[in-house]
């Protein structure tokens, strides 16, 4: 199913605000095909007539394409099976043309604050120019997934975008882009000087330490953060309770995901030839005990002795462990945690 979000359409000029971007099916796909053949001819005579402003997105995105003599792609000015508010080049490889001819259009799309660029290969220079057309009054999402390209030029262009104080961006979704502590800490600084962060993906990103402590101060410091997503990183004990520590003192956060960290780690493999003595010592008696029955290995809280820790390991895992203990037998504003493999004893 076809929805198409042009201006212009064969309704006529009173009517076509309400009823063309609700065209669907065949109509929609026609009226495409229509605005893509005659696109350079409606911009001229807007032009001409002063009134280059009533150029939809679809016709200028259309004319852009025809300039460049490319043959365009859908994206989201003609909708299959998406909302009209949204614009989804998923999967699609963007070309320098689509990309200006994107960035050109954008400011005509009054009503679109969807921008969805995941996995497209998009580069510095295509995606600067894209930032730049975003209106920031009505863009809400932006995704720029999976597309490791982008360096710390992009992401100092969608810092400046982000500080605005007129920018009304709440979910940026950057996973798998790899972009590392320096960057994740340039980006929190800015998220932080605008506080309109609710949704934040930065899953699949080599955040270790350094990053998680960034993290931690941008849930103390954003009161309208909702879900916050760090699966797939590098942070360590030390950095999860950084984030502990301000998840316990957080009002706002509902949801988050740190599986597949080290949360519970000190960062060194415990190797069979690094045991001590008395390390051996115990896994002899252990083993001379087998006959007798097992007590319980459960700790209760505020009860009973808790078990002795096994090495240095165990007593880091036992620390920060209890780090995220006292953070959750505090906070009342958490629904949904995933703290999967993360070494927890």
């Amino acid at each position: 199913m076809y929805q198409s979000s042009s201006g212009e359409s064969k309704y006529s000029n009173e009517d076509r605000q309400e009823k063309d971007h609700l065209a669907v099916g065949e109509d929609a796909l026609l009226n495409a095909m229509a605005k893509y053949k005659n696109a350079d001819k409606i911009v001229q005579l807007n032009e001409i007539n002063g009134r280059d402003d009533a150029t939809s997105h679809l016709v200028k995105y259309m004319h852009e394409m025809n300039r460049n003599l490319h043959i365009p792609k859908g994206f989201g000015f003609v909708h299959r099976k998406q909302p009209v508010n949204s614009i989804d080049a998923s999967q699609t490889k963007i070309t320098d043309e689509h990309a200006k001819a994107i960035s050109q259009s954008l400011d005509r799309a009054k009503y679109v604050n969807k921008l969805i660029l995941r996995n497209v290969g998009l580069r510095d220079d295509q995606g600067i120019s894209i930032i730049r057309a975003m209106d920031k009054q009505v863009v809400r999402h932006l995704d720029v997934s999976y597309n490791p390209l982008l360096t710390k030029k992009f992401y100092d262009e969608l810092n400046l975008y982000l500080a605005d104080e007129s920018c009304h961006l709440e979910r940026v979704e950057i996973e798998g882009n790899n972009i590392g502590d320096r960057v994740l800490h340039d980006m929190v600084q800015a998220m932080i000087t605008s506080k309109k962060i609710v949704y934040f993906n930065v899953n699949r990103n080599k955040i270790e330490d350094a990053g998680a402590r960034d993290l931690a101060i941008l849930i103390q410091e954003c009161p309208n953060l909702r879900l916050l997503f760090l699966h797939f990183n590098r942070i360590m004990g030390f950095g999860g309770t950084e984030i502990a520590e301000a998840v316990k003192n957080s009002k706002s956060l509902q949801v988050l995901d740190v599986s597949f960290n080290s949360l519970c780690s000190n960062g060194r493999a415990k190797k069979k030839e690094e045991m001590t003595e008395e390390e051996k010592t115990k896994k002899e008696e252990e083993k001379a005990q087998k006959k007798k029955p097992k007590k319980s290995a459960t700790v209760q809280f505020g009860k009973g002795t808790k078990p002795a820790a096994k090495g240095f390991a165990d007593l880091f895992a036992r620390g920060f462990g209890e780090s995220w203990c006292e953070a959750f037998s505090q906070n009342k504003s958490l629904l949904h945690v995933d703290l999967s493999h993360n070494h927890l004893e």
